[in-house]
C-alpha cells in the first residue's frame, strides 16, 4: 500500500471511530412515549395517568393527589385544535384532564458514569389560544437530581401544537440521575407537551471531542482523497 493510502486509511479509521462515538445510544425508556402504556392509548384519543402509576414504561408519574399527566394520540382533534406529537405517534400532557397544578409530571433515573459529560434534549408544545384554554405559553421544569431549571415553548400557533427543543448539558457527579419533568402552566392552560427526550453520554468531559474538530477532520479527509486520485 502506498504512503497517501496509508495515511487515508489512517484518517478514515478515526473518522468510523468519531462517527460512532457520534452515534451514541440514547439511555432514556420510552423518551417519545410510544411505548404500549397500561391501559392502552386509542388512536385520536387520550388516556390519563395518577401520581406513582407506572403505565407509562420507563417512567413514574409524580404529583398531588387528584392530579394526573396524559398520553395523547397523534390524531387528536379537539375545538378546531389539532395536537400532532413531535416524533411517532403520542406525546404527553404534562396538564393532565380536568386537573391542573405546578406538582404533576413524570420522572425516570437513569445509571451515569461520574465525571462524564451528558446531552439532554427534549421537546415542548405549546398552543397559543386562550379562548379555548390553552396558552399562551408552556414551561417545563426541569428537575436533574434535584436541581434545574423551567424552559419555555412561547410560540404563537393559535390551532396546532408546536414544538420547540430544548438541550441542557451537564457533568454526572453520581452513579444514577433523575430527570424530572413537572407542569410549570397555570390552572387555566390545559395544554403542556412533552416529548421526544433524549439522553446521551458523551464519554470524560475532559475528552470530548471538539465539533469543530470533527468538521476539520472530514475536510482533510476529502482532501486527502482527492491527491490519492491525483
Amino acid at each position: 500500500m502506498s504512503t497517501p493510502m496509508k495515511h487515508l486509511a489512517t484518517l478514515l479509521t478515526i473518522w468510523f471511530v468519531l462517527a460512532a462515538v457520534d452515534a451514541r445510544a440514547d439511555l432514556i425508556t420510552n423518551g417519545s412515549f410510544e411505548s404500549t402504556t397500561t391501559p392502552a392509548v386509542s388512536a385520536g384519543s387520550f388516556q390519563n395517568f395518577g401520581p406513582g402509576s407506572t403505565g407509562i414504561p420507563g417512567w413514574t408519574v409524580v404529583g398531588a393527589a387528584g392530579t394526573n399527566v396524559s398520553v395523547v394520540s397523534t390524531t387528536d382533534v379537539e375545538s378546531g385544535i389539532s395536537y400532532p406529537a413531535e416524533q411517532g405517534s403520542f406525546w404527553l400532557d404534562l396538564t393532565g384532564d380536568a386537573s391542573n397544578s405546578d406538582t404533576e409530571g413524570v420522572e425516570q433515573t437513569v445509571s451515569t458514569t461520574i465525571g462524564d459529560q451528558y446531552t439532554l434534549t427534549f421537546w415542548i408544545g405549546n398552543v397559543d389560544n386562550p379562548g379555548a384554554t390553552d396558552g399562551p405559553t408552556s414551561t417545563v421544569n426541569l428537575s436533574i437530581n434535584g436541581a434545574g431549571g423551567a424552559y419555555t415553548n412561547s410560540s404563537t400557533n393559535s390551532t396546532t401544537l408546536t414544538w420547540e427543543q430544548f438541550t441542557v448539558p451537564f457533568v454526572a457527579s453520581a452513579p444514577s440521575v433523575t430527570l424530572e419533568f413537572l407542569n410549570g402552566d397555570p390552572g387555566n392552560d390545559n395544554v403542556n407537551g412533552l416529548d421526544n427526550v433524549v439522553l446521551v453520554d458523551n464519554g470524560p468531559a475532559s475528552t470530548v471531542p471538539e465539533p469543530s474538530f470533527v468538521v476539520l477532520l472530514g475536510s482533510g479527509l476529502l482532501g486527502l482523497a482527492g491527491f490519492v486520485r491525483r
